[in-house]
């Protein structure tokens, strides 16, 4: 029954109700089979909620009672959902070890291509893209769809589904590809009369029409997400305040600021740590292009940065670091600025953005042919020595100058 609320009717507060019941019940009866069970449901609500702090310990609780039972369909599914936790909150090596040793005990117990090892396979995935991953995501997903049928399990087709769309608009894929495909989802999703599938659809054609520099047909969409998920959804909340709140991504409109300070406070109360760093990023933005504040932008883009590396989140750390090359030139350092772009241009390979690349290369280019021009010239100033005429011999004038006279030459820089 609480299934049926949190997934048909979208409904957390009538899901958390019978959730809550049937843990006091199975309790009561010392029933650990089921306990497990209304453990790992409210550990998922609690995920969705984006309380990952209380998700975690229910979590845990699913995964130690089956662990006592030796039920290892559980246990794996307990851990699971502790990898969804960690995972969200940034600390991808526990969320991939939990997966792998959830995998491991699928095998045991017969179950490696079922419907949880597909979940599992997810949470991969969703570490692959979080990293920025984007050709390892992709081909997690592609692998999901194939194996999972639409026609006995929609549910699962759709998700993966969506994780390849989101990851194509990042690839580049051309808008027909990503609208056919979120025609797919939507007409899945409705079959199933599954509400929260239609904010999901919108969040997707969302970030399509902004990376298409449809603005305002984006932010609608977008809002509505907002809107819709507000108090009870927080993944969804995250995702659209995340692409509301990027000034790159609208074309540095000031209105793109005050949704960064959103975001953040958002992330803030969530303890998504990846996402508070991206707030940084992008408040840096904003100080750099909207208040001409490059020391401020500067600290929050070594901030930010700093984490990006730790975490080894690749395209943030190109654009940071391409953000403080950008800095560095504008204010006279080129040696600096061609190192920083240096340095970011394997990371955006990384990330699989060849058109970033192609931008780097161009900028390198640029400057270093600006430099190698005031090198020349430079050269050029310092043996521009003035030729003797016929009437004037090498020793001659030099009665003019007086002893100490020293020649003056042209100072390079």
């Amino acid at each position: 029954m609480g299934s049926y609320y949190q997934f048909h009717d979208d409904d957390r507060v009538n899901a958390l109700k019978s959730f809550g019941d049937a843990l006091r019940l199975s309790s009561a009866s010392g029933d650990t089979k089921r306990q497990s069970d209304a453990f790992d449901c409210l550990a998922n609500l609690d995920w969705q909620n984006g309380d990952y702090a209380a998700g975690q310990n229910h979590a845990f609780e699913s995964h130690r009672l089956a662990t006592i039972r030796g039920d290892l369909y559980r246990e794996a599914r307990g851990l699971r959902s502790q990898a969804m936790c960690w995972n969200t909150l940034g600390n991808y090596k526990e969320g991939i070890s939990a997966c792998a040793r959830a995998r491991e005990l699928l095998a045991l117990c017969g179950l490696a291509d079922g419907e949880m090892d597909s979940a599992i396979m997810s949470s991969q995935g969703e570490v692959h893209r979080a990293k920025t991953e984007y050709a390892e995501a992709r081909k997690i997903s592609d692998q999901i769809i194939q194996k999972v049928s639409s026609d006995k399990d929609p549910f699962d087709h759709a998700i993966a589904l969506f994780n390849l769309t989101e990851v194509d608009i990042r690839l580049g894929a051309s808008r027909e590809q990503v609208e056919g495909n979120i025609a797919r989802i939507k007409a899945i999703f409705a079959g199933m009369g599954f509400k929260r599938g239609e904010t999901l659809c919108a969040l997707i054609s969302g970030d399509l029409e902004m990376r298409e520099g449809n603005l305002a047909t984006a932010g609608t969409l977008l809002r509505r997400c907002v809107q819709a998920s507000q108090g009870k959804d927080g993944e969804i909340m995250t995702l659209a305040l995340g692409l509301l709140a990027d000034p790159e991504r609208w074309r540095f409109l000031p209105a793109a600021e005050n949704w960064s300070v959103i975001f953040l406070v958002h992330v803030l109360k969530s303890g998504e740590q990846l996402e508070i760093h991206r707030a940084f990023q992008f408040l840096g933005e904003s100080f750099l292009h909207h208040h001409r504040d490059s020391a401020t932008a500067t600290s929050l883009f070594a901030v930010a940065l700093e984490k990006f590396t730790q975490m080894d989140i690749h395209q943030n750390r190109a654009e940071c670091t391409l953000r403080l090359g950008e800095i560095a030139r504008d204010e006279g350092d080129a040696v600096r600025a061609v190192e920083l772009w240096r340095a970011a241009r394997p990371l955006f390979e990384r990330c699989s953005q060849v058109k970033e690349v192609a931008k780097i290369d161009n900028r390198l280019m640029g400057i270093e042919r600006e430099m190698q021009e005031r090198h020349e010239k430079s050269l050029s100033n310092l043996f521009a020595v003035k030729a003797p005429t016929d009437s004037v011999g090498p020793d001659e004038g030099s009665e003019h100058r007086r002893p100490d006279e020293q020649v003056q030459v042209p100072v390079l820089f």
